[in-house]
């Protein structure tokens, strides 16, 4: 009797560390067939190019040449934003090259002055 236990222990303990070690696997297979993607996840919007060559985008008709396309709201992901561009990078260390040096020009005026209060006779 208690070897049956043992031996029904072991083996749910390897069914439990399997399904975990295969949980990424098992979440895919849960999301994908369980739970299927709605099909609210997919937008219709027309799209037409005016005389000028301008393309636009819209949810309804506005144009007689307006072509129906379906997009997947699933696949649409935020726009990062790009990175600063080099020339406000390169201002940014010019203002900061710039704010050393003024402090310098300060610091060197109060040591002067104080070099030549030292040098005059009161």
């Amino acid at each position: 009797m208690q070897s049956n236990s043992l031996v029904i222990v072991v083996v749910m303990s390897a069914i439990i560390g399997g399904a975990w070690m295969e949980r990424d696997a098992l979440k895919k297979y849960w999301d994908n067939h369980v739970n299927p993607p709605s099909q609210a996840s997919q937008t219709t919007l027309y799209t037409w190019k005016d005389s000028e060559g301008t393309i636009h985008f819209s949810s309804h008709a506005d144009d007689k040449h307006a072509k129906e396309v379906v997009v997947d709201t699933n696949k649409i992901t935020p726009i990062e934003s790009p990175p600063p561009s080099k020339k406000l990078e390169k201002e940014k260390n010019q203002s900061f090259v710039m704010d050393i040096r003024d402090e310098n020009e300060r610091t060197r005026k109060i040591i002067q002055a104080a070099k030549d209060k030292q040098t005059m006779p009161e």
